[in-house]
């Protein structure tokens, strides 16, 4: 008898040990789904537009009282672009904002060689104005 007890006591043990980690434990909820909140104030980013390309003066040598004018190239839809017009020691002559691609005419330009300064990747091209020499006076040279 004492055998019998001994084995009823070591399966009710048993049934305890199996048991224990389930039995304890109330069933698992089910999650409720989750359900994002719009942001108030949230702005997707802008794309960044292209920058300029490049530039050209057009025609490289200025004379006379012809106009200097500098091709801004680009891609097409791209932002506006700050240009800088510096003389030989680097002193800003003018500045402005374009359109790109497009062009841009400088007003009062003397003599002297000049590099502008296109965008905020600092595409640069340059020019030479002669306003004491016409076209036709050099050309006779």
């Amino acid at each position: 008898m004492l055998a019998l007890v001994r084995r009823s006591q070591m399966l009710l043990a048993f049934a305890l040990l199996l048991c224990a980690p389930g039995c304890s434990e109330p069933a698992p909820r089910p999650l409720a789904p989750a359900i994002a909140s719009p942001r108030a104030g949230h702005v997707e980013p802008r794309p960044e537009r292209a920058p300029p390309t490049g530039c050209r003066a057009t025609p490289s040598t200025v004379y006379g009282d012809e106009p200097v004018v500098f091709e801004i190239e680009g891609f097409s839809g791209a932002s506006p672009a700050a240009v800088e017009l510096l003389d030989p020691a680097g002193q800003a002559l003018s500045r402005a904002t374009v359109s790109v691609p497009g062009a841009w005419r400088p007003a009062d330009v003397p003599s002297g060689d000049f590099t502008l300064q296109v965008g905020s990747n600092r595409v640069t091209c340059s020019i030479t104005v002669n306003r004491e020499l016409s076209r036709a006076t050099e050309m006779l040279r």
